[in-house]
């Protein structure tokens, strides 16, 4: 159906998508070959075309929220690593007690949604597997707080309601 170098795009596609934390649902592969060939592949193309490719493979992604997704990328951690080292250096070391690791941890109120256990094509080594999904919860944010010497701080708590992707109303502060 494909030629060699229409099938290398569309494993260059796959592999883009899935870094994008975008996968391809197998439905929207064929839809993507109709549009390239102007042929739907027939209903076991998907699987010999995977199977072609070991570097692509089709498994079930992990949520990934949109917010997350557009500031996780190296040019936002490489900022912040130069940004630490400017100021480590304008200080001249940085003393072990005023160095402190946060970690937060959400959680979701009320039991949460669950998947239509979709799978989706990913990059083989692409281990996260992560999709991008709507925001529109109720979430519980727990932040604990360790410094380099071991100390650590109460943990803090927030509630909040995710309204858009834009809105977040603070509603409760423990």
């Amino acid at each position: 159906l494909l030629n060699e170098p229409q099938e290398k795009v569309l494993v260059d596609w796959c592999h883009h998508n899935s870094d994008s934390a975008t996968p391809l649902h197998p439905r929207k592969l064929r839809a993507q070959i109709f549009e390239m060939v102007k042929a739907y592949p027939g209903k076991n193309w998907v699987h010999r075309f995977l199977s072609r490719h070991a570097d692509i493979l089709v498994a079930k992604p992990r949520g990934l929220d949109p917010k997350r997704a557009q500031n996780f990328n190296k040019a936002t951690i490489t900022e912040y690593f130069d940004m630490r080292k400017a100021l480590d250096d304008k200080l001249e070391g940085i003393p072990p007690e005023h160095n402190w690791n946060v970690d937060e941890k959400g959680c979701q109120m009320g039991g949460g949604r669950k998947g239509d256990n979709s799978k989706f094509i990913f990059s083989k080594n692409n281990r996260e597997r992560y999709r991008i999904h709507s925001d529109n919860l109720e979430l519980v944010t727990i932040i604990e707080c360790v410094s380099e010497t071991g100390q650590c701080d109460d943990t803090v708590t927030f509630r909040y309601i995710c309204v858009t992707a834009r809105d977040v109303v603070c509603t409760n502060l423990w």
